[in-house]
């Protein structure tokens, strides 16, 4: 495993460099995407790209990071070292990019999910380590590099601690993720900003889901578990977006005696996105793992095919099942 010198020292060699993270990124993987860029040009590298899939439409992000100009069109050759962050297998990224990231040799992965080889890890170059957020992990570049982020750096990577901790209120959060955020804070992080769009301002539409949230939430397990299904004629229906069905991620769990919640969504015909949060130990990245997805112990997801809005309702007794039977 790298130390933030040697990865210094690597970003430092390169001519070229190109940036991704996981398909639909959070403000974890923006926060990484984003505040690595800006340390790469703190070091003097100005020929740095992020690559995502863009948005037709001005979503909450767009607010907190600058996500006009991130680019689409990779190619393998035109870059001689490619980063991943927060993301560590190459079969999560946009499905875009896979092909050109096939032939790419020179591969720095900088993650917080530990790293298991025998999950045919293949890339020599990386760093992980066990704390809250990737977002994390830039600090201690900077940090190392003994250089002071910038004040929109700064907003990125604070962007990416909230993000990753809910405000601070995960049971990832430690003495260290306080003095990151003072860190931040410091260096002219807008906490007001970040706290606005990620969590204050609500939308019309995101109004309307919160009725069909309560309507159509249900409980199971004894009321242990909450789970809520939302079909892509119900999102036409509401006229919502993903984004708006994301902002609902941490909510079920918050209700009293609820351990374990399933925030599931149809992402495309027969497509459906299952977002799982859980409380205390309940652990839930094995099931995602195993269900082709990943995360962390209390917060993770993963996508399923060749299912119905009421096949999935019939599959989550029987996944909370296996999940709070450890």
């Amino acid at each position: 495993m790298m130390t933030n010198k040697q990865i210094i020292s690597k970003l430092k060699e390169a001519k070229n460099i190109a940036i991704f993270s996981h398909r639909a990124p959070d403000p974890d993987a923006c926060g990484s995407m984003f505040g690595l860029r800006e340390f790469c040009c703190a070091i003097g590298q100005n020929n740095v790209d992020v690559f995502a899939m863009k948005s037709a439409e001005k979503k909450y992000l767009d607010y907190i990071f600058p996500l006009d100009e991130v680019k689409e069109n990779f190619v393998a050759s035109d870059y001689d070292l490619v980063v991943l962050v927060d993301i560590h297998r190459t079969d999560r990224v946009e499905e875009m990019f896979k092909t050109e990231l096939a032939k790419c040799e020179n591969v720095l992965v900088i993650d917080h999910h530990i790293i298991d080889e025998k999950e045919n890890f293949t890339f020599k170059n990386y760093r992980d380590e066990i704390v809250a957020s990737c977002s994390q992990m830039m600090i201690d570049l900077y940090k190392a590099a003994e250089i002071t982020p910038t004040a929109d750096a700064a907003t990125y990577i604070y962007a990416g601690l909230m993000g990753d901790t809910d405000r601070f209120l995960h049971s990832n959060v430690d003495k260290k993720v306080f003095e990151c955020a003072i860190y931040l804070l410091e260096a002219g992080a807008k906490i007001q900003h970040v706290y606005n769009y990620l969590y204050s301002f609500k939308t019309h539409k995101q109004l309307e889901l919160n009725k069909f949230f309560l309507k159509n939430l249900r409980f199971i397990a004894d009321g242990r578990c909450g789970f809520i299904v939302i079909s892509e004629k119900d999102k036409k229906w509401l006229g919502i977006s993903e984004d708006d069905i994301k902002s609902f991620s941490n909510e079920i769990v918050r209700i009293k005696d609820v351990d374990l919640s399933f925030l599931c969504y149809e992402k495309r015909k027969g497509t459906f996105k299952v977002s799982l949060r859980s409380l205390g130990d309940i652990n839930l990245v094995n099931f995602s793992v195993k269900m082709g997805g990943g995360g962390h112990v209390n917060a993770s997801g993963f996508d399923i095919s060749g299912m119905t809005a009421k096949k999935i309702k019939k599959s989550i007794p029987f996944w909370a099942e296996e999940i709070l039977n450890g």
